[in-house]
């Protein structure tokens, strides 16, 4: 992937998000929005029917990719292991993904703050994110945040994520007042000082709306768009087009004086 600092590309990576329970419905949104302008994509496995579940289907999606990169999550689903949802992880890399996502809390989750310390369970996500990169993909790692958490203690989570092997760090974290966001906005800013890989950064809730369009302007590596609101698309995600458009049109860098 391109990435918006020292890359020359112009503007952050625009990912488009797909949740659509039915295949046809996943391709048809891709088709669009490679025409929007999408850098990449970030498909939902979880939301997939389960007919779907499997490297055949799979790697028929990614075939509509256009030779752009693929990020393919399986967030916890009633009646799934976190043992089924690596396992189904490491087939998305086999069917042609190009990256996976292995959430901070994966073989011992948590509420509210979606994230874990524990030994044994950071040795099985080592397990999945090295078995990862044996088969030639790589990883994001996230942690999403529900209850607001001071700056500091959030770049602590991060670093650690960095450390277990992460091409990526993700942080998806909850603010719900000016002041929050203003923190969080501080908090993109330290995240790009301290890791040494790309990291996404994401504002949830009401105030967090704009901290997800404008984050690259502070170190963020992408945006995550939808190419268009359904039943099933993240409403609080911004259109791709429309994020096209103002990265088409933004000055976004340093002045020269």
């Amino acid at each position: 992937m391109r990435y918006l600092f020292g890359n020359g590309s112009g503007h952050p990576d625009l990912v488009c998000s797909l949740n659509n329970p039915e295949k046809s419905e996943i391709i048809a949104t891709m088709r669009n929005a490679v025409f929007d302008g999408a850098d990449g994509f970030l498909l939902h496995i979880e939301a997939l029917n389960q007919e779907y579940r499997n490297k055949e289907s799979l790697n028929e999606i990614f075939k509509y990719a256009e030779d752009k990169p693929v990020l393919a999550l399986d967030y916890r689903r009633e009646g799934r292991t976190d043992a089924e949802n690596a396992s189904m992880l490491i087939e998305a890399i086999d069917a042609g993904a190009d990256y996976i996502d292995v959430f901070a809390d994966m073989f011992d989750a948590h509420e509210g703050i979606c994230y874990t310390d524990d030994t044994e369970a950071v040795k099985k996500q080592k397990e999945v994110i090295e078995k990862a990169h044996s088969m030639g993909g790589r990883v994001m790692t996230s942690a999403h945040i529900f209850n607001f958490v001071e700056p500091d203690k959030v770049l602590e989570m991060a670093l650690n994520l960095e450390s277990r092997g992460a091409d990526i760090v993700k942080i998806a974290a909850q603010v719900t007042s000016e002041d929050e966001l203003l923190k969080g906005i501080y908090l993109t800013t330290q995240l790009r000082k301290n890791l040494k890989v790309p990291f996404l950064h994401i504002c949830m809730g009401q105030y967090g709306k704009v901290h997800r369009v404008i984050a690259p302007l502070f170190g963020s590596c992408m945006v995550l768009c939808v190419q268009q609101y359904t039943a099933y698309s993240h409403k609080d995600k911004p259109l791709l087009r429309a994020v096209r458009e103002i990265y088409g049109n933004l000055d976004y860098k340093r002045f020269r004086d």
